[in-house]
């Protein structure tokens, strides 16, 4: 089954961004997708690393608000703007808006920034209080909230586990509107509960899963399924063939071992001797028959 990580690798290997940062590294399974020629930041206060994964990505060890807040953005891009943006940091709205604000000022007209954990699953894994293994924290808040306050941007939804990928593209990193006005849109959104997404699901669906990007990996998602579903059926054909071909070389043994028993009788002295009276017996039940 298709996951977020495929999709990234894709991104990688369609788009080959110059530059990419990511925000919120964890285990580092997302940032070892980054090509060896693209520029990679990763940011992340604590991430839980392998050896060998520095090598080609530079680690920024601190949060992303201390991060954006620095000089080290400048320093490590050099000016140059940031093709590609993965943000899956603090599962909280409000971090979430914040992080995005900051990548796109980063970014340029041409650059594409993905957010994790925008399809929420249900009310329990999508709230604010982190009470389960699998959480996702409502960074579904921010997508209603691009939708309702930045029309000028394309999002596509992508529906992948475990919890779906947000592209948006069409940035425009001079646009001020989520910062000027972020105090308000974390009010306006802060408290809105589970219901109000699914209220609000049908719509933002048709206005980010009609896209290009949206289309193109429902299709791959939907192949991907029926591959596995004719893998499924061919291992249940061979295991049926299998098990007919044991069925007859167990009957083809049986058969071998009552012929050699045959073979045995036949040429037995007992079973010559004994012929002629068979056949006398024989020739009586007949004419007896008849």
């Amino acid at each position: 089954m298709l996951d977020y990580l495929d999709v990234l690798a894709d991104l990688h290997e369609t788009r080959r961004p110059r530059t990419y940062l990511e925000v919120g590294i964890f285990r580092g399974d997302s940032l070892r997708l980054v090509r060896e020629d693209t520029f990679c930041v990763g940011v992340d206060p604590e991430p839980i690393l392998t050896p060998g994964d520095e090598r080609h990505c530079h680690i920024e060890r601190t949060t992303s608000d201390a991060f954006f807040a620095g000089p080290r953005p400048r320093e490590l891009f050099g000016g140059r703007p940031v093709d590609m943006v993965f943000i899956d940091g603090m599962h909280l709205f409000e971090h979430a808006l914040r992080d995005f604000l900051n990548a796109e000022a980063m970014a340029s007209s041409e650059s594409l920034i993905l957010l994790h954990d925008c399809l929420p699953q249900d009310a329990l894994t999508s709230s604010r209080d982190r009470t389960t293994a699998h959480w996702t924290g409502d960074v579904w808040k921010v997508v209603v909230c691009l939708l309702d306050h930045r029309p000028d941007l394309e999002l596509s939804i992508v529906d992948v586990p475990p919890a779906g990928l947000c592209l948006v593209s069409c940035l425009n990193p001079r646009d001020q509107t989520l910062r000027n006005s972020f105090d308000a849109l974390v009010e306006q959104y802060l408290h809105m509960g589970f219901e109000a997404w699914e209220a609000r699901l049908a719509d933002v669906l048709r206005r980010t899963a009609g896209t290009p990007d949206a289309q193109l990996w429902s299709l791959r998602k939907e192949i991907a399924v029926l591959h596995d579903r004719l893998a499924e059926r061919e291992a249940q054909t061979a295991a049926e063939i299998a098990g007919l071909h044991d069925r007859l070389a167990e009957r083809e043994a049986q058969t071998a071992a009552v012929e050699e028993q045959l073979r045995s009788v036949y040429t037995s002295t007992s079973w010559r001797f004994s012929a002629p009276i068979r056949r006398v017996g024989a020739l009586l039940r007949r004419r007896s028959g008849a």
